[in-house]
């Protein structure tokens, strides 16, 4: 297993983030995004996994049943789905 400088790390890990909450993310961004970073490719995407699982767990609607959501949280989804109205 080899080792990243922790800078490089959160440099990517920053890359991924930006990349993921893009809706037009081009094809292949992470391949691209491997190549650029001298980083396998194979690494890149379980780095991104990791990244889309933390981002489930900040999120209080994704990947949670609605009978575990807080009040604050369903409140928050009502509002929002409000305004859109």
């Amino acid at each position: 297993m080899i080792l990243y400088p922790k800078d490089q790390k959160e440099a990517v890990f920053r890359k991924i983030r930006t990349l993921l909450s893009d809706p037009n993310t081009p094809r292949g961004a992470f391949s691209q995004l491997a190549k650029e970073s001298k980083i396998p490719s194979a690494t890149i995407y379980q780095w991104k996994k990791e990244v889309e699982a933390d981002l489930i767990s900040q999120d209080p609607v994704k990947g949670t049943p609605t009978h575990t959501w807080s009040s604050k949280a369903k409140f928050q989804v009502r509002t929002c789905y409000s305004s859109n109205e």
